[in-house]
């Protein structure tokens, strides 16, 4: 997780009042320091949620079946919606905390379903990973929510619709490969390239955006604090 100071960006926020008024090299900066501050709130606050999720699972998952027989690990269908994973996500989140020779967990999938062996032992190894990793990941989150708060006047100046990390490393990547010298040229090649993604049946791209959004407004919402910053990104989510 890569740090940023309120000192970067206070020459630019005090100057520039409208993203309008920013010539290129300003709006390289601007998309890269909002790239940087919102990524790493992105991604400690889906860490938080992904591991607070899978030790409620496996805390459920532990109360099953025998202490040290296996038994099939078949997530539900159920499960697979609270968890929103698919089996062989959770499968690899398995196999990189305990290893596949103890975990002894099959990764391959039949239909919808992963097939394998968990324990109630194992079960409860995990709850417990699982656990500390929310808890250690909470410091990361709390870092990364101040900085977002020092950077707010930056943050501001980007249109809330956004204010995501994919987003912004492509608005970034445009303005300083001079594909766009002007924020509106920016914006309509970004509208484009968008609409293109979202026409592509589940391509990697626009879950990709479900996913960034989802854990920014998720997130989000629990702070008062930080809640309007991305408040203009719950429309993707209708």
């Amino acid at each position: 997780m890569k740090e940023n100071t309120k000192s970067e960006v206070s020459s630019t926020s005090t100057i520039i009042s409208s993203i309008d008024e920013c010539d290129t090299k300003e709006l390289g900066r601007m998309f890269s320091i909002g790239f940087e501050v919102i990524s790493n709130f992105q991604e400690a606050s889906a860490e938080i949620e992904k591991t607070q999720k899978l030790a409620a699972h496996f805390s459920i998952r532990a109360n099953r079946g025998n202490l040290i027989m296996p038994y099939i690990y078949c997530p539900t269908r159920s499960e697979l919606n609270d968890l929103d994973m698919t089996p062989e996500e959770i499968g690899t989140e398995i196999v990189k905390r305990i290893g596949l020779n103890e975990s002894n967990l099959d990764i391959a999938v039949n239909g919808d379903h992963n097939l394998g062996c968990c324990s109630k032992k194992n079960a409860k190894k995990l709850q417990v990973i699982f656990s500390q990793e929310a808890e250690e990941w909470k410091t990361p989150l709390d870092k990364a929510e101040k900085v977002l708060e020092e950077n707010i006047d930056i943050i501001e100046l980007i249109p809330s619709k956004y204010r995501y990390p994919l987003a912004l490393s492509t608005m970034h990547e445009l303005v300083i490969n001079l594909r766009a010298t002007t924020y509106k040229e920016c914006a309509d090649k970004f509208e484009e390239q968008y609409h293109r993604w979202i026409m592509e049946t589940n391509s990697a791209q626009s879950l990709q955006i479900q996913n960034e959004i989802h854990a920014l407004t998720g997130r989000a919402a629990k702070s008062a604090k930080t809640a309007a910053i991305f408040s203009g990104l719950s429309f993707f989510l209708k």
